[in-house]
């Protein structure tokens, strides 16, 4: 009896932009190049920062304006400042004449107003510390490295579309100081390889194998056949199918496609398609056909009943636990983003898994699951007497 088992397969799953939330001990991280930011307060989500028409003789004001479907004018880029390590400068680089988000000298109702400026370096008043929120995880606290006591805020003075800009200090701090800081332009990726069924993955799927008699015939054989050939090419298509699940956590959307290493599919490439909640206990299925062919024949020299012919042994529904190694990276306008911002995207989407190893522009996890499989195992041809 030969078997003929099948070699293993790794993973791709393309990940696309989502929102960023950090916990509350970390710190923000700017993801890098080309990746910009919609930042709104947690009591009005449907309000984004953006500059207001209002404008003095260094450039707009800034206000929280309602946006059903934020655009570029409310997208800005987060770049860490170089000589002041810790704190941020916020830009809006497609209006070159006023880039940086400043305060200026202006008083409001309970501090000073937010604008926009045209200064080439806008010095501490245009650099922002983006904390975590305490007492609101997954938001933050814009401060300024002048005014480490005050915080962004909106004041109750609107525009047209929304609310002005300040910073202000408040002596028991709400909802009204923290921000949800979006992500946009950008692809996370992660590959999954180095998976591992166990070392006795074989003899449970053998176990698991129930004969197939479909592609078997019974011949009767008389004298005057004796010596005439029979049997001929054996074909069972056999209708697989594979439901992955991984028991981590990322909640995003991604399409998968798999190729190459996994004991029970046919070399090549599986392309699941469509897309997929990379998250805790979900699961995408494929099915396909695989096809066992084999050329069985005899030359019978005795009267009486024959088997001939090819039967496959199918596993129904077999689950089998996995673990696997997950390199995570990610691209901006095609460019790869380095390690910090490819961790801090992870993070952020929900990515729990204790970090293996770094390199310059991704990192590598474990991750485990179960695949639930029904899947041709192996053939056996058989060519014999049974009566």
């Amino acid at each position: 009896m030969k078997k003929n088992f099948f070699s293993l397969l790794s993973a791709s799953l393309f990940i696309s932009s989502s929102v960023i939330a950090a916990e509350s001990a970390d710190d923000f991280v700017a993801v890098g190049r080309d990746v910009y930011y919609t930042i709104h307060p947690k009591n009005m989500p449907e309000h984004y920062i953006t500059f207001a028409a209002k404008e003095n003789d260094k450039g707009h004001y800034v206000q929280v304006a309602f946006s059903e479907n934020p655009g570029s004018t409310d997208r800005w880029k987060i770049k860490a400042a170089t000589k002041a390590p810790g704190y941020f400068k916020i830009i809006k680089d497609d209006i070159a004449s006023q880039p940086f988000i400043i305060y200026n000298d202006e008083k409001s109702a309970k501090g000073k107003y937010m604008q926009m400026t045209s200064l080439k370096e806008p010095g501490g008043r245009g650099l922002w510390k983006i904390k975590p929120a305490k007492k609101a995880p997954g938001y933050f606290k814009l401060v300024p490295k002048n005014f480490p006591k005050f915080s962004a805020t909106y004041t109750d003075e609107r525009t047209p579309r929304g609310f002005f800009m300040q910073i202000a200090s408040y002596k028991n701090p709400g909802n009204e100081l923290f921000f949800s800081v979006v992500p946009h332009n950008y692809t996370l990726a992660t590959t999954l390889t180095k998976f591992n069924f166990g070392d006795d993955i074989n003899k449970r799927l053998e176990a698991a194998a129930v004969a197939d008699y479909s592609s078997v015939q019974t011949v009767q054989v008389k004298d005057k056949n004796l010596g005439v050939k029979i049997g001929g090419e054996y074909k069972n298509d056999i209708e697989e199918s594979f439901t992955w699940g991984l028991n981590e956590t990322l909640n995003i959307s991604v399409g998968v496609s798999l190729s190459g290493g996994i004991p029970f599919l046919a070399s090549g490439e599986l392309n699941l398609g469509g897309s997929f909640e990379f998250g805790a206990h979900q699961t995408w299925v494929k099915s396909k056909t695989k096809s066992f062919i084999a050329r069985v024949e005899m030359n019978p020299s005795k009267p009486g009943t024959y088997k001939i012919g090819n039967i496959v042994y199918i596993a129904n529904n077999v689950e089998l636990p996995f673990t696997a190694m997950a390199r995570y990276t990610a691209l901006s306008e095609g460019k790869p983003l380095l390690t910090k911002g490819v961790e801090a995207l992870c993070r952020h989407n929900g990515l729990k898994s204790k970090i293996i190893s770094r390199d310059n522009d991704s990192i590598s996890v474990a991750v485990s699951g179960t695949l639930k499989a029904t899947y041709g195992v192996y053939q056996e041809a058989v060519a014999e007497k049974i009566g």
